[in-house]
């Protein structure tokens, strides 16, 4: 997440002006060490810095969901016999651009909030709509967009500890671009996924990358 945020041009910059009443304590001034003082408002009033997390689960993830069908079925003209087991990666989900629209080969961290489909094509379920729409309608779209992400499983087996994870991540991404300026030093080639590599969830990149960490001068 934090390649991915710090190799967008202007993200990084978004993200503080979104995260920075998170780290201000009601007194209004920030406290020293740095820490969250309100994680309530970072999960519910971060759409930027949850719409960067939900991409980079989109496109980093590779998860696969394993399942034995109970019994004889067909299924889209495929014959399914019972006690075959099935497996059901996410990441041709996560990149169908059917679903995600044309660009979805690209990182866009804004992808889940952004400006677009408040009127345009939204590339969901293919539906369009002309005009300007609601705020509920926009929520609407968000969410379709988010249950149609797959990182954690699903199901029976959607994993329990996801929120937890979730607000972790956040929290430390947070807390880090917010106290460090952090870029990549100079001759470095930026990583791209790795999709030879068998993973458990997160591909990796597909080599290690050194960058420059400078302490901020925070008022």
């Amino acid at each position: 997440m934090l390649l991915n945020i710090i190799t967008t041009p202007g993200l990084v910059d978004r993200l503080r002006e979104e995260i920075a009443p998170v780290f201000t304590p009601p007194e209004g001034i920030p406290s020293q060490p740095v820490r969250v003082h309100d994680l309530g408002r970072l999960v519910r009033n971060s759409p930027l810095l949850r719409s960067t997390f939900y991409e980079v689960l989109r496109t980093c993830g590779g998860t696969v969901s394993n399942r034995v069908v109970t019994e004889d079925i067909t299924i889209a003209g495929k014959f399914f016999k019972k006690g075959t087991p099935v497996m059901l990666p996410s990441r041709p989900q996560h990149m169908d651009a059917a679903i995600w629209g044309e660009d979805s080969d690209r990182f866009v961290a804004d992808r889940f909030i952004r400006a677009e489909d408040k009127g345009s094509k939204f590339g969901d379920r293919g539906d369009s709509s002309q005009g300007e729409v609601d705020e509920k309608v926009i929520e609407r779209r968000r969410l379709v967009k988010e249950r149609m992400m797959r990182p954690f499983g699903g199901g029976v087996s959607l994993c329990p500890g996801r929120f937890f994870a979730n607000y972790e991540v956040w929290s430390f991404v947070s807390s880090l671009i917010w106290q460090y300026d952090i870029t990549i030093r100079e001759g470095e080639k930026i990583p791209t996924v790795d999709l030879k590599t068998p993973n458990l969830g997160i591909m990796t990149p597909t080599h290690d990358v050194k960058i420059r960490l400078v302490k901020r001068r925070i008022l």
